[in-house]
């Protein structure tokens, strides 16, 4: 049994990409020769709540720890005896938690596999001192790590020039309850998006070119769906209000895991104007309940679906121009692109995915 202590910033109740993509992959290694464990911190982002130091979160055991919060960089001591218990230690992401394991390597002498997961540039904020802690501090911390899994085409190329052992693992996406919301009836004029709303989403990007879209095709609704950690709710609305959208838009939250599932499956479109993303893995969801993507062209997106007639990359940046171009994709919708879409997000279902970390683990545990 190898035991892989999964080291991360945030983790449940927090729900995004990452903290999803880490429960996901406990949850298969469970019963597959692997004793997957959380370690995260005790507070989650803009929530001053101290969170139980110890918790299950589906059978998996959770402990959490506390930090400083220096905003773009979190400082923290990771416990010597919960590094010295696991057999591979899985940091998921840069930055100081990542530090902390390898600095006290000589220490605890566990190896170290990196999750790139997008790396740290999300936003624009600090890219100066990101770049220079990418290319200097990162860039030193690659050689202590036994291996570094990047997880999609794009995080390969940003971290292929640092030297690291480099593996692509696309992540895994957990598909069944879309595969079931695929069937069900579809509204040819509901857009939704899933995300959260946090400024790295474009929401307000994707608002604007929807008020462009909905002027030429007034029988499209938009409906948002996603958590709210930043406080957005309120600037969205007025946004909306502003643009006279409040008949065709919804801003509806957070919802659960099984009416997004429902919401997915009655919605002819997935429309995304993220200006980043690690990997998309909401993107990957809407398709498997056959949703046809319409995205923002990223590199993680045009590695998704560029090349493969099943959905648009547009320009988001640009409104009008990127509206312009959607209608126009309406209007000639290919047919096959939703039965296409399913197909392309099979081929990130965990069963498929799951055996490539089994053998990475077993590699890393061995010393090879």
């Amino acid at each position: 049994m190898i035991r892989v202590l999964h080291i991360c910033t945030d983790f449940w109740p927090n729900t995004g990409g990452i903290e999803r993509f880490i429960l996901d992959l406990s949850r298969h290694s469970l019963g597959r020769g692997l004793s997957p464990r959380v370690l995260c911190f005790n507070r989650i982002h803009n929530d001053s709540r101290i969170l139980p130091e110890s918790d299950r979160v589906d059978g998996i055991p959770v402990r959490r720890i506390p930090f400083l919060n220096l905003r773009v960089y979190k400082p923290t001591l990771l416990p010597l005896d919960e590094l010295r218990d696991a057999d591979v230690l899985h940091v998921h992401g840069i930055g100081a938690p990542l530090d902390c394991a390898v600095l006290t390597r000589p220490l605890h002498r566990r190896p170290i596999v990196l999750s790139t997961h997008g790396g740290i540039f999300h936003t624009p904020s600090a890219l100066p001192l990101k770049r220079l802690y990418f290319n200097t501090i990162h860039r030193l911390a690659e050689r202590f790590i036994d291996r570094t899994v990047a997880c999609s085409e794009p995080d390969r190329a940003m971290f292929a020039p640092l030297g690291g052992r480099l593996t692509l693992i696309e992540n895994g996406v957990e598909l069944g309850r879309f595969r079931s919301a695929a069937d069900l009836p579809k509204d040819p004029n509901r857009l939704v998006f899933v995300g959260r709303l946090v400024a790295n989403k474009g929401v307000e990007n994707l608002l604007r070119a929807f008020g462009h879209l909905h002027a030429a095709r007034p029988e499209l609704r938009l409906r948002i769906i996603g958590p709210d950690p930043d406080n957005q709710g309120q600037r969205l609305g007025a946004l909306i209000r502003e643009l006279d959208l409040l008949k065709p838009v919804d801003l509806l939250g957070e919802l659960p895991d099984r009416q997004v599932a429902v919401e997915l499956g009655q919605s002819a479109f997935f429309i995304s104007a993220s200006r980043h993303e690690g990997f998309g893995i909401s993107a990957i969801e809407a398709m498997a309940a056959g949703c046809i993507p319409l995205l923002n062209d990223i590199p993680a997106f045009r590695s998704l679906i560029g090349g493969r007639d099943i959905g648009a990359l547009v320009d988001f940046a640009h409104p009008a121009e990127a509206a312009a171009a959607l209608g126009a994709y309406l209007s000639a919708l290919p047919s096959g692109a939703s039965r296409g879409a399913r197909d392309r997000a099979e081929e990130f279902a965990w069963e498929r995915i799951i055996g490539r970390w089994l053998d990475l683990y077993q590699r890393v545990a061995a010393g090879k």
